[in-house]
C-alpha cells in the first residue's frame, strides 16, 4: 500500500515537472510559414485568399512566424524579376528554414516548386487559386504537394438563372483567354449538358469592351449574361474584373450573373459564388495538418467549397426578378428592410419625445387653467374685499377663511412651478421654452451647459440667433422657424452650428409651436441635442473617402472626380503619371517603413515644384499623378524636367540617405482623349515607354504606342490560335560534315504561316510567345514534329542523320520538362542520339546553377546538347568546362567579320579551345567560298549556311538529302 502511494505521488510530481518544461520547449519551436502571392497591387481574388490564409493560421497558431511575399508577376513578368527574387529569398531565408509554403495562384505555385529545395528547406507546398488542369501540369512528379482547386460553380449559377427566370432562352457568356477564363468556359459547357433546359449560348469573349456593351444594350428580354473570369477584353484591354462588371451591368438591359464572390456589389445580380477567403482558409488548414505530421498522400487536393448563392437585391428589383423564387439558403446584400427595421431607434426616440412633449403640454395646459382659475378667484376676492371692506373689518372670521383659501391657491401654484422645473432638469437633452408674448426663452440646465450660458432666460430670440449662429446659416435657421410658425411644417427640426466660448459646436434643435384658437402661435417648446461628435465623424469619413491615408494627398476617387469636372468644362491640360524607379528594391532592402516615409516626402515635393501648387494624387503603391490645367506642351515639358530635377536630389529618410529617380508618362487633353479612363491608360503607357528608354526621364503619349499595343495584342491572339489552326510549321537547314563533305543532319527552324500576317519569322513572334507563356506548348509541338521528321528520315533509309531543335529557358525551367521530353522521344520510337537540343548561352548568366542539373539529365537520356550563338553573350571557359554539352555553335557574326584579322583569330581560337575540351564545333551563317576555306584551315567540324542551302520546308528536304549525300 505504501509503495502504491509513493508511485502515485512520484507520477504527479513528474507530471507537474514536465508540464512546466514541455511548454517552454514548445514555445521555442516557432514555426515559419511562407505565403507566396504573384501579384502585389489590387487583385481581390488573390488578396482574399491571402486574408483567408492569415486568418486561419493566426486562429490556429498565434505564435507562428508568417511571411507574405509578392512576386509582382502580373506587372513585371520577366526573368530578371525572378532572378532578383531568387537572390533576395536566398539571403532572407538562409537562416530561417520554412516549414510550410502556401501559394495563391499558378505563378506563385510554379516559383515555389522550382525553388523550394534550394531556398525553402524543401518545405511542403499547399496551393489555392489554381485550376485542376494547371495544377496537374505544375505538380506532375512533385511530392509533398496538395491544395484547393479553383472550381467555379457554373451549374449552380445556371440553375439560379433558370429559377429566377424560367422563360430564359439565351445566355451571353463572357470570359477571357486566361487559364481561369478557359477553365470557367469548360465548367460552363459541362454544366450546360447537365441541366434540362435548352439555352442559346452567345460567346462574347473575342469582342472588344465597346462591342460587348453594344450587344448587351440590345439583348432581348428572355436572356441573361454570365460573367466568368474576365479581366481582359478581346482587344487586350486590361482592367480590374469588378470594373468590367460595373461597366457591363450599367450597359446591359438584362441581368448579369457571376461566379466569383469578390465581384458582387458592382451591379450584377449575383450567382452561386466561390470565395477566395474560404479557399485560402481551407488551404491554410490543410497546411497545418501537413506540419502536424500528416502525409500529403493522405490529404488529396480538393475543390472549392460548393458555391454559396449570393444576390444583390437592388438588382433583383431593377430587373423585376421574382424575389419569392430566391433559394431559401441564399444570402445577399442590399436586402430590403422595413422602415421600422431600418429606423427602430429613431422611431422609439421620436415616440418618447412625442410622449414627453405631450405630457409637458398637458402640464402646461393644466397649469394655465389653474392659474386662470386662481386669477379669477383673486379678482372676485378683491372685488368682495373692496365692496365689503367694512364687513371684513366687522367679520374677522370670514376674512380669515378667505385668507386661508388664498394661501392654499398660492401653495398649489408653487408646487406646479416645482414640477415644471423638475421636468426641465430631468431631461437628458437640453429643453427650451419660448414665451412669444414676452419674447423670452427659458433654457434648462443642460441647454445652458451646451451653450455655456450663465442665465436661464434669454431675451430676444432673433438677436440671440444672429449673434450665436454663423452668418452663413442664420437665414436657413430663421426661415425654417418662420415656416413652422406659419403652419407649413408639423415640427421644427434644424441642424446648425453655434458659437460658444469653447468654440464652434453642432446642435440638433427640435420644437413645436402651441397655436391658439385664432391660429396664432403663442408658445413654442422643444429640445436641443449636441451632435458635434457625429458631425466630426462624418467629416472624417468624407475626408478618408477622397484622400490617401498615408500621404494625405488626393486618392484615385478624388482624381477621377476632379478630372471629370475639368473635362466637362472643356479645359485643356495634361496628366503626368509618375512611377518611382526600383521602388520595390528600396522596400526589400530597408523595409516598408522606409518606403512609406519616402512616399510621404515625395508627395510633399510634388505639391511644391518650383513654387507651383498643382493637383497631386497618389494612385497606390509608388505611383503618383499630377493634373495640370491649361498648359501647353512646352510648359508641360518644362514642368516634367523640374520634377525630375527635384526628385533626383538625395532624400533623407531617418538615418538613411536615399537616391531615387522617377519615370514620367505624359498625356495631353483633349488631344489624347476625353475620358478619365482613356487619359490614365495613355499616361500609364507613356510611363512604361519612359522606363523602357532607360528610366529617369519623361515621355509623351503617342498614338503609335496604342497602335503598337493593339498590334501586339492582336498578334498574341492570333498566335494563341495558331496551334489549333495548324499554322505553325518547321523548316530545316542542312549541316555538312567538313571532313566528308556530306550531309550530317538538319537544324529545325520554326515558321508561322499566319492567315493574317503571312509567313512570320521567329524574331517577330518568339519573344511574344515567351512573354505570354505560349512558348511552352509551342516548344513541345516543335519537339514532337522534329521527332516525327527524324522517324521519317530513318524510315527512308537515312538512319545516320540527326536533327537539332531550339528550346527556350522557359521550357527548361518547367519542373516536368525532362520527363515530358523522355515521353515524346519514347512515343516517336526514335533513337535519342538522333536528337539534339540547342540552348543559347545568354540564359546561363543568372540560371547556370539551376539548369545545369537538367542539362545533365537530358544528356543521360542520350540526347546531345548544343550551345548556340557562342561568343555573343556570356561566353567563358568556366561555362564550357562545367556545362554538359557536346557541340559549340559559333555565331554568324564571326563569319560576317571573317575578313578582319581579329575575327579570324577569335574564330580559330574558339575552334581550338572547343577541340581541347573534347567538343565539336558548328559554324553558322557560312555564305562564301572564302569563309568555307578558312573554316577548313581552322579544322571546324560542321558548317551550316546559305552557301550550302537556305532553310526549306519538310517536303523539300528529301531531295536535298539525295543531293548532299
Amino acid at each position: 500500500m505504501r509503495f502504491r502511494k509513493i508511485a502515485v505521488l512520484s507520477a504527479l510530481w513528474m507530471a507537474v515537472f514536465l508540464s512546466g518544461i514541455f511548454p517552454a520547449i514548445a514555445a521555442q519551436a516557432q514555426r515559419h510559414i511562407l505565403i507566396l502571392n504573384s501579384y502585389n497591387r489590387g487583385l481581390p481574388w488573390t488578396d482574399e485568399q491571402t486574408e483567408g490564409m492569415l486568418a486561419a493560421l493566426r486562429q490556429a497558431d498565434s505564435a507562428a512566424d508568417i511571411h507574405v511575399e509578392y512576386l509582382d508577376w502580373k506587372y513585371n513578368p520577366t526573368e530578371e524579376n525572378l532572378n532578383l527574387l531568387y537572390g533576395l529569398f536566398r539571403a532572407r531565408y538562409a537562416r530561417r528554414p520554412v516549414d510550410l509554403i502556401l501559394t495563391t495562384d499558378d505563378a506563385a505555385l510554379h516559383f515555389a516548386l522550382v525553388h523550394r529545395q534550394e531556398l525553402f528547406a524543401n518545405a511542403p507546398v499547399v496551393f489555392s487559386g489554381v485550376t485542376r488542369d494547371e495544377a496537374a501540369a505544375l505538380t506532375r512528379g512533385e511530392q509533398n504537394v496538395t491544395g484547393v482547386y479553383e472550381d467555379v460553380d457554373a451549374e449552380g449559377t445556371l440553375r439560379l438563372m433558370l429559377r429566377l427566370n424560367p422563360a430564359l432562352e439565351r445566355v451571353y457568356l463572357l470570359y477571357d483567354s486566361s487559364e481561369s477564363g478557359l477553365a470557367s468556359r469548360r465548367a460552363f459547357d459541362a454544366a450546360l449538358r447537365r441541366i434540362p433546359a435548352r439555352l442559346d449560348v452567345v460567346d462574347l469573349h473575342e469582342l472588344t469592351d465597346d462591342k460587348v456593351k453594344e450587344v448587351l444594350r440590345n439583348a432581348p428580354d428572355r436572356s441573361a449574361v454570365l460573367m466568368a473570369s474576365y479581366s481582359r477584353d478581346g482587344a487586350g484591354l486590361v482592367m480590374e474584373p469588378e470594373r468590367f462588371v460595373k461597366d457591363f451591368s450599367e450597359a446591359s438591359r438584362v441581368p448579369v450573373y457571376l461566379l466569383y464572390q469578390f465581384e458582387l456589389g458592382y451591379g450584377a445580380v449575383g450567382g452561386s459564388l466561390i470565395s477566395g477567403r474560404q479557399d485560402g482558409a481551407r488551404a491554410a488548414r490543410m497546411g497545418l495538418r501537413l506540419m502536424s505530421g500528416e502525409p500529403a498522400e493522405g490529404l488529396p487536393a480538393a475543390g472549392s467549397n460548393a458555391g454559396q448563392v449570393m444576390l444583390d437585391y437592388r438588382q433583383l428589383l431593377k430587373y423585376k426578378l421574382p424575389v419569392e423564387n430566391v433559394p431559401p439558403n441564399s444570402t445577399g446584400i442590399h436586402r430590403p428592410v422595413s422602415y421600422y427595421g431600418q429606423n427602430r431607434k429613431t422611431v422609439w426616440i421620436t415616440v418618447a419625445l412625442i410622449v414627453l412633449m405631450g405630457t409637458y403640454m398637458l402640464f402646461l395646459q393644466l397649469n394655465i387653467r389653474r392659474r386662470k382659475m386662481a386669477e379669477e378667484n383673486l379678482r372676485r376676492s378683491n372685488e368682495e374685499i373692496t365692496a365689503l371692506y367694512e364687513e371684513i373689518l366687522a367679520s374677522q372670521e370670514e376674512l380669515q377663511s378667505q385668507y386661508e383659501e388664498l394661501s392654499s391657491t398660492q401653495e398649489a401654484l408653487f408646487k406646479s412651478k416645482e414640477r415644471y422645473e423638475l421636468s426641465f432638469a430631468g431631461a437628458n437633452d437640453g429643453l427650451w421654452d419660448w414665451d412669444m408674448a414676452g419674447n423670452q426663452v427659458y433654457m434648462s440646465a443642460r441647454c445652458r451647459e451646451m451653450l455655456s450660458l450663465s442665465t436661464p432666460v434669454i431675451k430676444g430670440l432673433g438677436s440671440f440667433l444672429k449673434e450665436k449662429v454663423p452668418p452663413a446659416e442664420v437665414e436657413a435657421v430663421l426661415t425654417g422657424l418662420e415656416e413652422h410658425l406659419q403652419g407649413k411644417t408639423e415640427y421644427y427640426v434644424c441642424e446648425h452650428q453655434i458659437n460658444t466660448p469653447e468654440g464652434i459646436r453642432w446642435v440638433l434643435v427640435r420644437g413645436k409651436a402651441l397655436i391658439d384658437q385664432r391660429g396664432q402661435a403663442v408658445r413654442m417648446a422643444g429640445s436641443m441635442t449636441d451632435i458635434t461628435d457625429r458631425k466630426q465623424s462624418e467629416m472624417a469619413v468624407n475626408y478618408l473617402a477622397f484622400h490617401d491615408s498615408l500621404t494625405g494627398l488626393a486618392n484615385r476617387a478624388s482624381l477621377r472626380e476632379r478630372l471629370c469636372s475639368v473635362l466637362q468644362q472643356s479645359v485643356a491640360g495634361a496628366l503626368l503619371f509618375i512611377d518611382i524607379d526600383n521602388f520595390k528594391l528600396i522596400n526589400d532592402t530597408f523595409g516598408h517603413s522606409y518606403g512609406d516615409k519616402l512616399l510621404v516626402k515625395i508627395g510633399r515635393q510634388l505639391q511644391n515644384v518650383n513654387g507651383e501648387l498643382p493637383f497631386v494624387a497618389r494612385m497606390g503603391g509608388d505611383e503618383f499623378v499630377v493634373l495640370l490645367e491649361q498648359p501647353d506642351a512646352e510648359a508641360v515639358s518644362l514642368y516634367a524636367s523640374r520634377v525630375l530635377k527635384t526628385l533626383s536630389e538625395p532624400v533623407q529618410v531617418g538615418e538613411k540617405t536615399l537616391h531615387i529617380s522617377v519615370s514620367i508618362g505624359i498625356t495631353l487633353f483633349p488631344a489624347d482623349g476625353d475620358t478619365a479612363e482613356i487619359l490614365l491608360k495613355n499616361a500609364d503607357m507613356a510611363m512604361y515607354r519612359a522606363k523602357g528608354q532607360g528610366k529617369n526621364q519623361f515621355a509623351f503619349f503617342e498614338k503609335a504606342m496604342d497602335d503598337v499595343m493593339r498590334h501586339k495584342m492582336m498578334m498574341e491572339q492570333s498566335l494563341r490560335e495558331a496551334l489549333d489552326a495548324d499554322e505553325l510549321c518547321l523548316w530545316y537547314q542542312p549541316q555538312i560534315d567538313m571532313y566528308s563533305g556530306k550531309i550530317r543532319g538538319f537544324e529545325a527552324l520554326l515558321r508561322w504561316n499566319s492567315k493574317e500576317y503571312g509567313l512570320v519569322m521567329p524574331l517577330q513572334f518568339v519573344r511574344l510567345a515567351e512573354e505570354t507563356g505560349l512558348i511552352i506548348p509551342i516548344g513541345y509541338w516543335v519537339l514532337k514534329r522534329a521527332c516525327l521528321f527524324i522517324k521519317e528520315l530513318h524510315a527512308r533509309g537515312y538512319s545516320a542523320l540527326t536533327v537539332s531543335a531550339n528550346i527556350s529557358v522557359a521550357q527548361l525551367m518547367q519542373n516536368d520538362f525532362v520527363e515530358s521530353l523522355r515521353q515524346i522521344v519514347a512515343a516517336s520510337g526514335i533513337n535519342p542520339a538522333a536528337l539534339g537540343l540547342e540552348i543559347t548561352e545568354s540564359v546561363l548568366a543568372d540560371s547556370f546553377d539551376l539548369i545545369i542539373g537538367k542539362l545533365q539529365a537530358i544528356r543521360n537520356l542520350g540526347i546531345s546538347i548544343h550551345l548556340d550563338d557562342f561568343g555573343t553573350g556570356y561566353s567563358s571557359l568556366t561555362y564550357l568546362k562545367k556545362l554538359p554539352i557536346d557541340i559549340v555553335k559559333i555565331d554568324k557574326s564571326f563569319m560576317d567579320g571573317m575578313q578582319e584579322q581579329t575575327e579570324k583569330e577569335l574564330t580559330e581560337s574558339i575552334i581550338e579551345m572547343a577541340h581541347r575540351l573534347g567538343l565539336k564545333t558548328v559554324a553558322e551563317g557560312v555564305e562564301t567560298e572564302y569563309q568555307l576555306a578558312k573554316l577548313k584551315q581552322y579544322q571546324c567540324d560542321i558548317i551550316q549556311g546559305y552557301f550550302i542551302s537556305k532553310p526549306v520546308p519538310e517536303e523539300q528536304t528529301y531531295s536535298l538529302v539525295e543531293k548532299l549525300l
